[in-house]
C-alpha cells in the first residue's frame, strides 16, 4: 500500500488551498493528511493571533519541519521521503507524478500552463491577497485599514482583467478547451476574491461588488471542478478556522 501524503498548512491558506484543490482533482486520489501549520493563525479564532493573543498551530518554527522546509512557510508536502515546498512546485509536482492530463500529459502542456502559474507569482497577486483577507476577515471591524482593503481589492481588479479576457479568447479555461493546473491556482484566487462579496464579508461591513465576468470566472470553475466546491465549503473559506 502506498504511503499516506502528507501536507503541512491550514485550510484557510490560499497556497495551501491550492495543494488541496489540486489533491481533490487527480485521478488516482491518494489519501493524505492535512497537518495543521502555521505561524499567523490557531485554533479557536479566524483572526490573526496577534489580533486574538490566541497561539497559532506552529510546527514551522521547529528544527524537524526546517529540514523538510528551509523557508518555515506552508505548504509543505511529504511523499514518502521527498519533501516539496512552495505551493506551486507542489501542484506541479502532484499533476506529473498523478494526473499529468492537468498539464495536458505533454512536456509542451506543462509549458503551457507553468506561465500563467509563474504570472500569478510576479503580479503580486500574493500582496493583494493577504492584505485583502486579513483586513476584512482577520481584524477586528475597529482596527481594520479601509484604505488598505480598497487598494487591495482594486489590485485585484485590475489583475484579474487578463485572466477574464483570457478566458473570453478560450471560451473555456487559461490555456484552452482543457482544465489544467494553471486554472487551479488562479481559481484558487478567484475564490479567494468572491468571499469580498460573500454574505459573510458583508455582515462585517464591508461593501465590494464582483464585476459579472467575475462572476462568470466564479460559475466556470465551480462547475467544471470538484475542487473549486471544496475550497468555497465551510471547511476551508478564508472566513473560518
Amino acid at each position: 500500500m502506498a504511503a499516506m501524503l502528507r501536507l503541512f498548512g491550514r485550510p484557510t491558506s490560499s497556497n495551501t488551498q491550492k495543494v488541496i484543490w489540486t489533491l481533490n482533482e487527480l485521478r488516482s486520489r491518494p489519501s493524505f493528511e492535512l497537518v495543521l501549520a502555521s505561524a499567523r493563525m490557531g485554533a479557536g479564532s479566524n483572526l490573526l493571533c496577534e489580533n486574538s493573543g490566541g497561539k497559532p498551530y506552529g510546527i514551522v518554527d521547529t528544527d524537524e519541519y526546517a529540514k523538510m522546509n528551509p523557508m518555515r512557510t506552508v505548504p509543505c508536502l511529504v511523499d514518502g521521503e521527498l519533501a516539496v515546498w512552495e505551493s506551486h512546485s507542489i501542484v506541479r509536482y502532484l499533476a506529473q507524478k498523478y494526473s499529468p492530463e492537468l498539464h495536458l500529459s505533454s512536456v509542451e502542456g506543462l509549458a503551457r500552463c507553468s506561465p500563467w502559474m509563474d504570472w500569478l507569482l510576479f503580479s503580486n497577486f500574493h500582496e493583494c491577497n493577504h492584505d485583502l483577507i486579513d483586513q476584512t476577515a482577520r481584524t477586528l471591524p475597529e482596527q481594520r485599514d479601509v484604505a488598505k482593503m480598497t487598494e487591495s481589492y482594486r489590485g485585484y481588479v485590475n489583475r484579474f482583467q487578463k485572466v477574464e479576457e483570457r478566458i473570453a479568447q478560450t471560451g473555456a479555461f487559461l490555456v484552452g478547451d482543457e482544465f489544467t493546473i494553471a486554472d487551479i491556482v488562479v481559481g484558487a484566487e478567484v475564490c479567494r476574491f468572491s468571499c469580498s462579496s460573500s454574505p459573510t464579508c458583508r455582515a462585517r461591513s464591508v461593501h465590494f461588488s464582483s464585476s459579472n465576468s467575475m462572476a462568470l470566472l466564479v460559475r466556470e470553475f465551480s462547475s467544471n471542478s470538484s475542487g473549486y466546491g471544496h475550497l468555497s465549503s465551510g471547511s476551508t473559506c478564508s472566513y473560518h478556522v
